[in-house]
């Protein structure tokens, strides 16, 4: 039997009671706009609010028993939800007796289940008519800790630096150039790029607005940050692996390119570490 099962069941919870939570603070705040209040929604927010404070309060000494914690804590920017929100989903995978990490003998198979996978020099997507091949919400979490990763500045930050760095000048000597993300969205019906927030159709024709194309032999600032912050959250789900692995006292494997590709770079958990 799983001794985390129930973390698993726990993170699966407080998702469900955040999003209640969000969606009726929104309304209480839209109303309080308005000078409008709804004593009902007031009083349901402030319930589902309770609710998740008292299981971030049952999740917290569940993650720090957990084999991952005697790393995770030593890196900045990581923290008990965010970190139970990744091993929760991991330890949902039961496959032959097996279950967690013991289901990946590599890192580039969890990796892939994480959805930040290489495949044929694209980062895995969605296909239409096919399974996927990874789970989107742990790759959804993975993204939320990767942010706070990067705002902790702490040593993945370094790591996301450098790899923004390294892919910066490959395009340069691609002829590349980099420039900033254009502020707008491009009207299809109007043919005209419309500057707005969190509009997603324009305020003239009602047609939906779409993201402007990267021209030729250009890439924009914002891709460039999330090719290296894809980097970065690819290199956390390796050190995770690699610190749970050993903490477990199970084999631990290189990831693809290191073993099968001939790349030179081999990091350790303990160098992300403060």
């Amino acid at each position: 039997m799983n001794p985390y099962e129930n973390l698993a069941f726990l993170v699966d919870t407080l998702n469900s009671v955040q999003k209640i939570r969000q969606s009726t603070g929104n309304r209480v705040t839209h109303l309080a706009k308005q000078e409008r209040r709804d004593e009902v929604t007031k009083r349901y927010h402030n319930i589902f609010q309770s609710v998740e404070d008292d299981l971030v309060g049952t999740i917290a000494p569940l993650v720090k028993s957990h084999p991952t914690w005697k790393w995770a804590k030593k890196v900045k920017g990581v923290g008990t939800e965010n970190l139970a929100k990744v091993i929760g989903l991991i330890e949902k995978v039961e496959r032959d007796g097996k279950y967690g990490v013991e289901c990946f003998d590599t890192p580039s198979k969890l990796v892939r289940f994480c959805g930040f996978a290489v495949i044929d020099g694209k980062a895995e997507k969605r296909t239409a008519g096919e399974k996927l091949h990874y789970n989107s919400e742990l790759r959804s979490m993975l993204w939320r800790l990767g942010v706070s990763l990067n705002m902790a500045k702490g040593k993945f930050y370094n790591f996301y630096l450098g790899e923004k760095e390294y892919l910066q000048n490959r395009y340069e000597k691609e002829d590349k150039k980099v420039m900033p993300t254009p502020k707008g969205k491009l009207c299809p019906g109007c043919r005209k790029e419309v500057v707005v927030k969190t509009a997603k159709y324009c305020p003239d024709c009602g047609a939906t607005l779409v993201k402007k194309n990267e021209p030729e032999n250009v890439i924009f600032e914002g891709h460039l940050h999330n090719q290296a912050l894809r980097r970065a959250i690819r290199m956390f789900v390796i050190m995770l692996y690699t610190a749970w692995r050993e903490e477990l006292a199970l084999p631990v494997r290189m990831p693809y390119p290191v073993e099968r590709l001939g790349h030179s770079q081999v990091l350790k958990p303990e160098e992300f570490c403060e």
